[in-house]
């Protein structure tokens, strides 16, 4: 195993945690310095970030006997072990090397442990660790497969080393990291780095081409030259590495404020002056800044410039989901926009002003983007499997007992006695009605619970809840000022809050309460604390550092809150990840419905498929019975021309014997062995040539002057033809003949075609193929075929039948159009006599008197009437939880039934000053109740509840009915308006009724609804 290194604070200008994956195999880790006198530094302690940290029991390096428990920290490049986790801020016990060549493998009970893991690299370092469980050695094992996957990745190989270009060159072996550059001795002793030069906005990079080197100088004047072999091809790999690098690191430091301001007024949102109040001020000082708002930050600084120059940036605010914008008490027109970083306390010059850099603000966090690298972000969106969902139905027409509270966009319940409601305080609205109204703005959500009936069913996300010890950072002045000390106590997080005490007791007194809305959580480096594993809460103006026992803890409890707060915010980053769910799951339902679409067209392609192929079969069946019957036929033909002896009936017998392509049909081949006797017989009669010119003529003569020419005529013609070429008459003759031969054959196979055309269209009552056929036979003039005529007929019959069919057709139509035309004029009608029913009933509905906003309220008709409004109750009862903020109160009641003042710590920002209460105020609540009664009186039920939503009693009707009595001074059974501002007034003077007093004032805030 390695030696310990020396702490960090000794070594000189030197970034911890700022490199990436770290080298080859292990020899000792500890650092040996380079004997060169600008490279002697001690390179940094943990080359990469914290990646998994907690207790392993490891074996003994040397005796392989004894183990130990030990606290252990994984960097990205080496595996350190302290003796406890308290003492990790200084120097640790020992370390193991994580590099490329490592290799982490499970170990059996021999060893004398379960779960344990062995890592070992090729220089033979090992180290034997037990983890607690099954599942916490998974854990490690992973992390550390991981870690060794990275180092892989980086770039490293040999280069000879000079610290002057005229010195001697040394072969090194150099690893790139994030921010820093390392040699070695080689690739297998990369555990002791000889030397290293940051990598840092003041880094200067010489390429020099020629010499295949790259010069590299940082901040304090170090300077290292990495030469290469030119054959190797590592020079242009090394030199666009390390020009990335640090071309990375530079690009904020090169942008001048000039150039920011220019971008943000190009992509400006809203720009402004607003006041802010300065944190290095005491007192109540607010002076006066420019603000610049774009899509992803919000820019400050103290003038605007002119077209974007000369201005000078103060502060920045990265806008992102965990954003959150928030009205305060700090003055008048002032509110806060909190991030994970900070809080910016501002004000505007009139309500006007805040409203609308307000409404601004929370449009743009709304449509913002989650940052995907935010550590806190990744594991908050694991919690969100723990998220609990309830449903609560209210079934009865009386007041829920329910205030809810706009934050962001979503309704958060600020008020409820989860006994009577079944509903749990800091509960975000999730559905009204089984509708989801997650994605709607909160008015459209305040819209679908008007005019409500029962049943009413509401869904909530339940805020997240966990509880424990962390240590606290206590501040405390003395003698010698601000002294800083930790303390540990037992926390709770519940119903949107942050609460601590000394202990886990029930009876133990709270010591710090805060809310969780205009809250945000960060993590705190350990150079801020000093400690490890601390996080930071900035709720207002108050800020809390706690510090966990591990980074498991840490991560816990931060994430936790991180998801808490987003609940308590009005969503975050959930609503960017609700919208994504919501367009994937559009997405998954479109493909569904395409999956439905292709699966239809399938099978009607399939049926179509099965049609086709019957109407195959059937065309086939058909073609074979057809050839049969020509076959027939032909061969009844053929006999008769043998029988004949006439040449030319019985070539055309064989040649349609021919066309059935059977070769070995009956007689054919008999067919025409008579054939060629037949012709021979006739060559051997050959004519004179004057005989054959008149023979000739005298066939041509006749062939001309006939209309129909028969086959015979036409074979007469021919064998004149054939004649005449054996007796040698003219050419030019034969010729003229043989193309009147053509003429007649062709014009007798189309007068045949047009008559199978007709035919078929005769038969099958084709409107379409009789038009063409009687228009081929009148353009070619063949006036004798002997159907044309009945086409003709045919046709006008099928023209009109046609013609009638489509009038019939027009006139059903124009009957319908009728008919659906005097059942709109009826509509119309009936219309126009419910409005004038309506407008005689308007004056008798009184309209109730105008209270403030609350959803058991009537809403105005169209007519300007209003409907009464029935109310619910609750039918879901779920058990309390003794840490709760309301049981902690309910414990620490007076004998009036009201909570006394929270103790040490308890925030009281979100409350009014008792002096801005007035009458009015609480004469609203008195109206938001006494007009369910009918009597504009509040009756001792409706006080009951009203009392137990302020108090949190839940269940002590015959107390609440005592303090009903002190109300009723003159004994009515019944409250007037003069006896319930009188009864709270005498109540605020009692101990601990100031605070009663005051919620009521936050009830009638405009953005609470009283249900």
């Amino acid at each position: 195993m390695s030696q310990q290194r020396q702490p960090l604070k000794q070594q000189n200008s030197i970034v911890s945690r700022m490199l990436g994956s770290g080298g080859g195999s292990s020899g000792s880790t500890s650092a040996t310095t380079s004997s060169s006198a600008n490279l002697n530094k001690e390179p940094a302690d943990d080359i990469g970030g914290i990646v998994r940290s907690g207790y392993l029991v490891k074996l003994a390096t040397k005796s392989k006997l004894n183990w130990k428990k030990r606290f252990f920290v994984l960097h990205e490049n080496n595996l350190k072990y302290f003796t406890d986790h308290i003492s990790t801020t200084g120097a640790c016990k020992g370390e193991f090397l994580i590099c490329a060549s490592t290799i982490v493998t499970d170990v059996d009970r021999s060893v004398g442990k379960d779960h344990c893991l062995l890592l070992k690299n090729r220089d033979e370092d090992e180290l034997v660790v037990s983890a607690r469980d099954m599942n916490d050695k998974r854990a490690w094992k992973e992390a550390i497969e991981t870690a060794i996957h990275r180092t892989k990745n980086s770039t490293r190989g040999y280069a000879m080393k000079l610290d002057q270009f005229d010195d001697k060159p040394v072969r090194k072996f150099f690893i790139l990291h994030d921010k820093m550059l390392t040699y070695h001795q080689d690739e297998d002793h990369t555990g002791a780095i000889q030397g290293m030069i940051e990598l840092s906005s003041g880094t200067k990079v010489q390429v020099s081409e020629e010499m295949y080197a790259l010069s590299l100088t940082d901040a304090e004047k170090n300077r290292i030259i990495l030469q290469f072999d030119t054959a190797s091809g590592d020079f242009n790999k090394w030199k666009t590495s390390i020009l990335t690098v640090t071309g990375r690191v530079q690009q904020q430091s090169t942008q001048s404020d000039d150039t920011r301001i220019q971008k943000a007024l190009a992509a400006a949102v809203k720009k402004g002056a607003l006041k802010v109040r300065p944190p290095t001020r005491s007192g109540d000082v607010w002076e006066e800044r420019q603000f610049i708002l774009t899509s992803s930050e919000l820019i400050q600084f103290l003038k605007l410039p002119e077209n974007g120059v000369g201005g000078r940036i103060v502060e920045s605010f990265r806008i992102h989901p965990s954003c959150s914008v928030f009205e305060t008490n700090l003055g008048p027109f002032a509110f806060e926009l909190v991030t994970s970083e900070k809080v910016l306390h501002v004000m505007g010059d009139s309500k006007e002003t805040t409203n609308s850099w307000m409404i601004a603000l929370r449009d743009t966090i709304f449509h913002s983007q989650p940052e995907p690298d935010d550590p806190l972000l990744q594991a908050a969106l694991k919690k969100i499997e723990t998220d609990v969902f309830y449903t609560v139905t209210f079934r009865e027409d009386k007041p829920l007992g329910v205030v809810l509270e706009r934050t962001g966009e979503w309704a958060v319940v600020k008020l409820s006695n989860f006994k009577d409601t079944g509903v749990y305080i800091g509960s975000a609205l999730v559905s009204v009605n089984d509708v989801d109204v997650t994605l709607l703005t909160y008015a459209a959500t305040i819209e679908k619970l008007k005019n409500w009936k029962p049943p009413l069913k509401l869904g909530f996300r339940k805020a997240p809840s966990r509880q424990g010890y962390l240590i606290k950072q206590a501040r405390s002045n003395n003698r010698s000022g601000m002294k800083k000390s930790w303390t540990q106590r037992y926390f709770t997080l519940d119903e949107g809050r942050l609460m601590y005490k000394e202990n886990d007791a029930t009876d133990v007194t709270l010591k710090g309460d805060f809310p969780l809305m205009g809250s945000a959580v960060s993590l705190v480096s350990e150079e801020e604390t000093g400690r490890p594993y601390c996080f930071r809460l900035v709720s207002g103006v108050t800020c809390l550092i706690m510090n966990a026992t591990s980074e498991e803890d840490m991560m816990d409890w931060a994430a936790t809150l991180y998801h808490a707060i987003a609940i308590a915010n009005g969503g975050a980053h959930l609503i960017a990840i609700e919208r994504d769910r919501v367009q994937k799951e559009a997405a998954k339902e479109a493909l569904r419905l395409k999956a439905e679409e292709d699966a239809k067209e399938a099978a009607r392609l399939a049926e179509l498929a099965v049609k086709e192929e019957e109407e195959r079969i059937a065309a086939e069946a058909a073609k074979a019975e057809e050839e049969k019957k020509r076959l027939e036929e032909a061969s009844t033909e053929l006999a008769a021309a043998m029988e004949e002896k006439e040449i030319i009936r019985l070539t055309k017998a064989i040649e349609e014997m021919d066309a059935l392509d059977l070769p070995d049909a009956p007689l054919l081949s008999e067919a025409r062995d008579l054939l060629q006797t037949l012709v021979d017989q006739r060559n051997a009669e050959v004519l004179s040539k004057e005989l054959a010119t008149k023979q000739l003529e005298t066939e041509l003569e006749s062939a001309q002057a006939q209309q129909d020419i028969s086959n015979e005529q036409l074979e007469a013609l021919h064998h004149a033809i054939e004649n005449a070429k054996r007796a040698g008459v003219e050419v030019e003759r034969v010729a003229e003949a043989s193309t009147v031969l053509v003429t007649l054959r062709h014009r007798k196979q189309r007068k045949e075609e047009l008559t199978r055309m007709l035919k078929f269209a005769l038969q099958y009552k084709s409107t379409a193929g009789l038009r063409e056929a009687i228009k081929a036979a009148d353009d070619e003039i063949f006036t004798d075929i002997s159907i044309l005529e009945d086409a003709r007929a045919m046709l006008k019959d099928l023209e009109e039948e046609q013609a009638a069919a489509k009038a019939a057709e027009d006139e059903r139509l124009a009957k319908e159009a009728e008919e659906l035309d005097r059942e709109m004029a009826s509509l119309d009608t009936g219309d126009e006599e419910g409005e004038e029913e309506e407008e005689e009933s308007k004056d008798k509905v009184e309209a109730p008197p105008n209270v403030f906003r609350r959803l058991s309220d009537a809403t105005k008709t169209a007519s300007g009437t209003e409907k009464s409004t029935p109310s619910v109750v609750k039918i879901v009862r779920q058990p309390d939880n003794k840490y709760t903020r309301q049981a902690m109160l309910d414990r620490k009641s007076s004998s009036f039934g009201f909570g006394q003042d929270d103790e040490e710590d308890v925030s009281e920002g979100d409350l009014p000053s008792i002096d801005s209460i007035r009458d009015e105020d609480i004469g609203r609540v008195f109206d938001a109740y006494a007009r369910r009664s009918g009597s504009g009186t509040i009756n001792p039920m409706q006080f009951s509840t009203i009392w137990r939503m302020l108090t949190g009693d839940k269940g002590n009707l015959y107390q609440q009915m005592q303090i009903f009595h002190k109300f009723d001074a003159n004994n009515n059974g019944a409250l007037s308006s003069e006896d319930f501002i009188a009864g709270w007034r005498k109540i605020a003077s009692e101990p601990g009724g100031e605070r009663l007093l005051r919620k009521i004032k936050t009830l009638t805030s405009e953005d609470n609804v009283i249900l």
